[in-house]
């Protein structure tokens, strides 16, 4: 049976179709919790409660400000204690964890785009 399938495969070129689909696009809702327990939560708490001087990020209007920006610069090139991630995610990734963090434990900030945290210098 497996030989008949791919005998059918092969004669009507499917198998070239499944090897050139695209990368999936990551998805902030999926990624943004990943890249947040792995990058962030060690010192700003698994619930953004932060500690030992480290900011809460949980009910921070810096964090959840109309305006982006300010919380954009600081993930991209540090601040203080906080470590710059510019060279370490992509904006995709960066976007990803900022949407995580601005809309977990009631925050209620809104998403951010890729173009947004590339826009930031």
């Amino acid at each position: 049976m497996n030989l008949v399938i791919s005998i059918v495969i092969a004669a009507f070129g499917l198998a070239s179709v499944a090897q050139t689909t695209p990368a999936a696009t990551p998805n902030p809702y999926v990624d943004g919790p990943s890249i947040y327990t792995q990058r962030c939560a060690a010192c700003h708490g698994d619930q953004g409660q932060g500690s030992g001087g480290v900011p809460q990020l949980s009910g921070n209007g810096a964090v959840t400000a109309n305006n982006p920006n300010q919380v954009i610069a600081i993930v991209k090139h540090g601040r203080g204690a906080m470590p710059a991630f510019d060279s370490q995610l992509s904006d995709v990734e960066i976007a990803s964890v900022l949407t995580y963090i601005r809309t977990a434990w009631g925050n209620a900030g809104t998403s951010i785009a890729a173009y947004q945290v590339d826009a930031v210098r």
